[in-house]
């Protein structure tokens, strides 16, 4: 088998490299901020290294993680809090267009290989449907996801959220029964303005199942209508924090996984953490940064983006809020 190697911020190593299929994900959870902005600069640099590279952009629309309590509506039907397009999904993906279309035109990299989904399509496919159904299952493979995603004593089936009707889903973990072509998953809906109470869907059912966000990765051992698989994924700089008991990070998570899983597995890129006053800067801590805000304030705000990640190879990225950033 081959295996795929963790690489810890450094932007040399992965412009050397000529990656040919690039790939990264954001949440639509609200405005584009910095830090996500970092991670599709350093993106655009790796597949630029490549005459033939491409960067593949999902809108992780059916994701979750157990920061978002008992209960929570999927980002499939999560209202636009700008209020400019019906579903913050769909802003999420306009917002994507825009910030990476300035990139290229900064950086000389044609837009037209860029390609923009939503995570919902690709688990549409019968290649992806396939593989998640393998891993839920297969005992030996339900082994392999507690062993590298969630520890040994954890259930395999709290990586999956089957959503209600009502747009609802639960992160408490379904009742999952199988059989040699099946995975179905009985779950229960606590939205408290829905009548369901017990319900019940197939693992592969269009849009039906939130998967947790560390096994989101697996899209990129899909094939592309080029027969490409992603050789080179890339996270945020928390990926290289240490995470649950086992002090592992996320990154050495994932790929775990992947080389557990695939014969070509993607390599894995953690991007540097940005830090103000030694706090992580982002929008889980309420200190993000939003790209609208950075556009207004200094329209070379690519160049002012690319240089600060020249400026700064380490894993850490230490903010100066007393000069804004980037002056």
């Amino acid at each position: 088998m081959g295996e795929g190697t963790v690489i810890h911020t450094d932007l040399a190593e992965i412009t050397a490299g000529e990656y040919t299929r690039v790939s990264l994900g954001l949440k639509p959870s609200g405005l584009i901020h910095l830090g996500t902005a970092i991670t599709f600069l350093q993106g655009v640099l790796a597949a630029q290294a490549n005459d033939s590279g491409i960067v593949d952009v999902s809108i992780m629309d059916l994701d979750f993680d157990y920061q978002r309590g008992r209960s929570f509506i999927s980002f499939l039907q999560k209202p636009d809090s700008e209020e400019c397009h019906e579903l913050m999904k769909e802003h999420t993906l306009e917002e994507s267009k825009q910030m990476l279309g300035e990139m290229c035109a900064v950086l000389g990299f044609d837009p037209k290989k860029i390609n923009l989904n939503y995570f919902s399509e690709v688990t549409n496919t019968d290649a992806f449907q396939e593989l998640l159904s393998s891993l839920f299952r297969e005992d030996t493979s339900r082994r392999i996801l507690r062993q590298h995603l969630i520890g040994n004593r954890a259930k395999s089936t709290s990586l999956l959220a089957p959503i209600c009707e009502c747009g609802y889903a639960s992160t408490v973990p379904p009742v999952i029964t199988t059989n040699e072509t099946e995975v179905n998953l009985r779950s229960t809906c606590y939205n408290e303005l829905c009548d369901v109470n017990r319900f019940m869907v197939n693992l592969t059912d269009p849009k039906k199942v939130n998967l947790f966000y560390l096994l989101d990765p697996i899209r990129d051992l899909i094939p592309n209508g080029f027969g490409q698989v992603t050789d080179l994924h890339m996270f945020g700089g928390d990926y290289g924090n240490p995470y649950g008991e086992s002090k592992t990070c996320k990154a050495d998570r994932v790929m775990g996984l992947m080389n557990a899983i695939s014969d070509i597995p993607p390599d894995v890129y953690v991007g540097p953490l940005l830090r103000f006053n030694g706090t992580k800067l982002g929008k889980s801590q309420g200190g993000s940064y939003e790209i609208t805000k950075m556009r207004t304030q200094f329209p070379d705000w690519v160049e002012r983006l690319y240089d600060l990640l020249k400026k700064n190879p380490d894993r850490v990225i230490e903010m100066d809020k007393n000069e804004m950033y980037f002056k």
